[in-house]
């Protein structure tokens, strides 16, 4: 054979796989498979961040660019390796594997197993666009994948090269990731250009958007011709439906609803949920005014339920806790239990759920609802009643929740069941759950089981000592190790202030400003933990002001710290190169805030806390504390919680 020619040869056998899979730790039965058929797949966990875990799931998720299917994997083990089989829907155009035990996920090294659906050995249309929708965003949040936008646009762009007839079909999720993108200015040009010459109002509406990124006038001119060319279209719909949000009270709010409905009518047994939005909050704004004529007509005109227990669900929670209108709380709280009681057993697929995902969320959505449930009932007394329906709740959780613990607890102290409450408090510490009320009802079942609270404080603490120690544990298990940037930063007092100097410390870095509502919000948790640690030299506190929007930030966070007398050591951001001052925040990739960064002695960022949840200071604190404590001696913990 002439050696050039078997050079070739050898070179088209090296590289086939690649064209049809990649060579990973999962591999399918045709490297080109198509719409309709099954597949079965060998999946190697050794090696991988789930290898030697129990609990290993598989999902596969199918990308057709309208339902997006998830199906369960039935997974079978077969000498080292585990292999599962799935059919690919007819519609699907790519899909993607993920592998699961618990809160791992392997990503296949960031890429993620992704893979394209063939017609003919050659990939179907709209298989690059769908695997670029992957790459874009829909991997993230999955598969736990790195983002590649780049690449993402470059095959949405070999999709339209390929299929331009079908282009319309994924035109929008490809604008969208790249109309901010400096170096696609050009396309997002011509593609305005080619949106605007169309006689289809969705085409004319995302020239609207794209322009609009631009603060170009051409926008607005734009959106007025559509509306007078579509007065029954979507953009018209949409304005009416600002107005809705905008109205102050429920009784504006019900003038433009009315008008609304009027203009975008359901036909005659349309079981369309369109209108539900208004619907529901209609009839819960009437609730809260107490109208209850109001709000019976406009909960009979729903056409699914489903939302409406859970704001059913919202609405007694709030007056559950605020210990008001406990009546009315009860009521809420059944009806929307029989609602979720309905959806039990459903396990009709949702997009992006497959259907245990769909009968594991409906299950828990029962289950918070009984709880809360039992609570009221429990808060009036009824103890009896109360158990009948916290009692599936504890024996179907397989992990201590403190809130159904609590409650569970509660009802057995009322119902006089004092060993069986005790029994339950001392697994709730061993847990880790050690709340004031668990703690409470089993000092008082002790005392009750034993005639007197002799021997009952040495008691208490060794299952406090337990509980802690096993938060410690369970905390050490989401630990992270990253290498934090150095900075120097200038302080309100104008002292220079750097990462490196504070080498052999804990630091605690809170970013914040004055305008996030949501970082002031957990100041008085942290000034908490900031007393706890004032005299231990080891531990040192950084609240670095950044992203203002006024160029006073300095005298504006200087002044807010003063007024609410926090005694925290501020430090500032310096502005980054787009003149945003945000420099540091962007060195440690903070896109929003409030992030809280636990950085151990060596400079390696430990914890990184994002955004807040509203618990008690108390909470906030004792969550931080106990971070600090992994974080002085990351690596006896990480061996201790591997154990």
């Amino acid at each position: 054979m002439n050696i050039k020619l078997l050079f070739l040869v050898i070179i088209a056998v090296t590289v086939q796989p690649a064209v049809g899979q990649p060579a990973t730790h999962l591999r399918l039965s045709n490297d080109y498979p198509s719409a309709g058929e099954k597949i079965s797949f060998t999946y190697d966990t050794s090696g991988t961040v789930i290898g030697g875990k129990k609990d290993i799931q598989a999902f596969v998720f199918f990308l057709d660019n309208k339902d997006f299917p998830v199906a369960d994997v039935d997974l079978k083990a077969s000498a080292k390796l585990l292999g599962g089989e799935f059919t690919i829907p007819t519609n699907a155009e790519a899909f993607f594997v993920k592998i699961t035990a618990g809160d791992k996920v392997d990503n296949n090294n960031g890429k993620g197993y992704v893979y394209l659906v063939y017609k003919d050995n050659q990939p179907t249309a709209g298989a690059y666009a769908m695997k670029g929708y992957f790459l874009a965003s829909l991997g993230k949040s999955y598969a736990k994948i790195t983002p590649e936008l780049k690449e993402a646009a470059g095959l949405y762009q070999k999709e339209f090269e390929l299929h331009p007839a079908g282009k319309k079909d994924y035109q929008k999720a490809y604008y969208y990731l790249i109309a901010t993108r400096p170096e696609y200015k050009d396309d997002v040009s011509r593609g305005i250009s080619m949106l605007e010459k169309s006689n289809e109002e969705s085409d004319l509406m995302l020239a609207v958007y794209l322009l609009s990124l631009r603060n170009s006038g051409s926008a607005d001119s734009l959106k007025a011709i559509i509306k007078t060319k579509f007065p029954g279209g979507l953009t018209v719909k949409n304005e009416m439906t600002d107005a809705f949000d905008k109205a102050g009270t429920v009784e504006k709010k019900d003038s433009v609803f009315n008008i609304l409905a009027k203009k975008y009518p359901e036909a005659a047994g349309d079981k369309s949920t369109s209108l539900d939005r208004f619907r529901l909050e209609l009839a819960m704004g009437y609730l809260e005014k107490d109208n209850r004529e109001k709000y019976g007509m406009y909960k009979s005109q729903l056409n699914d339920k489903t939302n409406l227990a859970d704001w059913q669900s919202e609405m007694a929670q709030g007056w559950f806790k605020g210990n008001t209108r406990l009546d009315d709380a009860e009521e809420m709280a059944k009806e929307s239990l029989d609602i979720y009681a309905a959806l039990v057993n459903n396990t009709v697929s949702a997009p992006y759920m497959s259907p245990s995902d769909v009968k594991r969320r409906n299950r828990s959505l029962y289950n918070g609802s009984a709880d809360l449930y039992a609570s009221i009932l429990a808060s009036k007394g009824r103890f009896a009643e109360a158990l009948k329906y916290e009692q599936p709740v504890i024996e179907r959780i397989r992990y201590i929740d403190g809130d159904v613990y609590e409650n569970y607890i509660r009802i057995l102290t009322g119902l006089g069941d004092y060993a069986k409450a005790k029994e339950y408090a001392e697994k709730a510490m061993n847990g880790g759950v050690n709340t004031a009320i668990i703690v409470n009802s089993l000092e008082t079942a002790f005392v009750k089981l034993n005639g007197s609270d002799k021997g009952l404080e040495p008691y208490i603490a060794s299952l406090k000592a337990v509980a802690y120690r096993k938060q410690l544990l369970d905390l050490a298990t989401t630990m992270i190790n990253q290498p934090a940037p150095d900075f120097m930063l200038k302080d309100a007092d104008g002292k220079t202030v750097s990462l490196s100097g504070l080498k052999g410390k804990v630091v605690i870095l809170d970013f914040w400003a004055t305008w996030c509502g949501y970082c002031k919000l957990s100041f008085p948790g942290m000034q908490i933990a900031v007393d706890k640690f004032k005299n231990d030299p080891g531990v040192k506190f950084l609240f670095l002001d950044t992203r203002e929007k006024s160029d006073s930030y300095f005298s504006d966070a200087k002044k807010y710290i003063d007024e609410n007398k926090y005694t925290f050591h501020v430090i500032f951001d310096e502005k980054d190169v787009d003149g945003q001052q945000r420099k540091i925040a962007n060195a440690y990739n903070v896109s929003g805030i409030p992030v809280k960064l636990i950085i151990d002695k060596t400079g390696k960022i430990r914890f990184k806390v994002v955004g807040y949840y509203e618990v008690k200071p108390e909470e906030l604190a004792d969550e931080v504390s106990q971070m600090i404590t992994i974080a002085g001696n990351p690596e006896a913990y990480s061996s201790a919680a591997a154990k």
